[in-house]
């Protein structure tokens, strides 16, 4: 949805003459959001206002314990529609209560009499309806099997419904999206994984995942993704920002291209181009993952196959677990390239510290005190 968001809003920008404006980078600094308020309170209304509540409720509950791996967008939108949420013709009124309530998305683990979604509409005689759309919308299969061995014979397997969709974004055969490589799974010595959570399960994924020596492979919002080898001046990049940070950082702290970071919370493990973190994190083994939270300082470069990554859901993700500053050196961005510096995160969002063109210097804050001569970037 931010994607076709953001591909809309540059289209719109491009028409009216503004092509060097970037909808990426004011979604992910507030101020769309701070546009947003000022267009509801130019028309009378109040952004701050309650959402309005329906008369009516029904609740619609898991009838087995396990995974919930399908969700059809279509049927919900189907039932939303016939509890009073849109129009069959253009006079019929519209219900701003009216709609459906989600409480559970695909991949996550459900209790057999949990609520799965809450129909909502002032009238209720609406709710036969709305249940007839629901109905085979959805399934929830058991949990705890993640990945099975087929008929076929040794070295052959299925993943279920819930890894396809995380693997595959879909559920069906694999798609190639631009910049990408479909996922290709070792054999594993068992008829099955086990598997308690969705991230234990993607996290086992990631590990068999196998790719082109070079690649990155990576777990974005529970999608595994395996981008191409880096360019020689995406990695000259990479290592004079790595040399100019090693001139400042305390001792016991390393600075590392590609370490995977965890960020569970939004089913994310990241290897980032640049990360600083204390190196006695990297003592545990090779098995334990490191939190992103535990990074001083990230820095992602932007590639064609990692842009809407980069600028949007690691973003999201880096602020979410709390890494002071994320530096984002976008060689794409539209204008030409840019550096921003992000700090002060607050939930998915960070603030812009720094944003100017590549070729100014930028001064990175405490605890790294140093500049960054980015005229010297290789490309630059």
């Amino acid at each position: 949805m931010v994607e076709l968001t953001l591909a809309l809003a540059r289209e719109m920008l491009d028409a009216a003459g503004l092509p060097d404006a970037d909808p990426a980078k004011a979604l992910a600094d507030g101020s769309a959001m701070d546009v947003w308020r000022r267009m509801i309170a130019a028309q009378g209304g109040d952004p701050d206002a309650p959402l309005p509540t329906s008369k009516e409720q029904h609740v619609v509950k898991a009838g087995a314990s396990g995974v919930l791996t399908r969700l059809d967008a279509y049927d919900i939108g189907v039932a939303a529609w016939r509890l009073g949420a849109g129009r069959a013709r253009k006079e019929d009124p519209v219900q701003a209560a009216a709609g459906v309530e989600l409480h559970a998305k695909p991949g996550d683990t459900v209790t057999e009499g949990q609520p799965l979604l809450t129909l909502h509409t002032d009238t209720p005689d609406r709710f036969a309806y709305a249940l007839a759309a629901v109905e085979g919308s959805y399934d929830v299969a058991p949990a705890r099997h993640g990945l099975h061995r087929l008929a076929g014979g040794a070295g052959t397997y299925r993943l279920t419904r819930g890894f396809l969709d995380r693997v595959n974004g879909t559920g069906g055969p694999p798609p190639v999206p631009f910049g990408m490589f479909t996922v290709r799974m070792r054999e594993f010595e068992g008829d099955y994984v086990l598997a308690d959570n969705v991230w234990d399960e993607t996290v086992w994924v990631w590990r068999q995942t196998e790719a082109p020596r070079g690649c990155k492979v990576e777990i974005v919002e529970g999608l595994i993704t395996v981008t191409p080898l880096s360019s020689v001046a995406h990695n000259g990049v990479a290592r004079r920002v790595q040399r100019r940070l090693y001139d400042v950082v305390p001792e016991d702290w390393g600075v590392y291209q590609r370490l995977p970071l965890a960020v569970p919370g939004r089913l994310g493990l990241f290897e980032p181009d640049l990360a600083v973190v204390p190196e006695a994190l990297l003592r545990a083994g090779d098995e334990q993952l490191i939190l992103a939270s535990k990074a001083e300082l990230v820095g992602e470069i932007v590639s064609a196959a990692t842009a809407t990554n980069d600028r949007i859901h690691k973003l999201a993700g880096y602020a979410q677990a709390g890494v002071p500053l994320y530096l984002l050196i976008d060689s794409l961005a539209q204008g030409g390239p840019t550096v921003t510096l992000y700090g002060e995160p607050d939930g998915e969002t960070y603030r812009v510290l720094y944003a100017g063109e590549a070729g100014d210097q930028v001064v990175l804050l405490a605890p790294f005190r140093c500049t960054l001569h980015t005229c010297e970037f290789p490309g630059g």
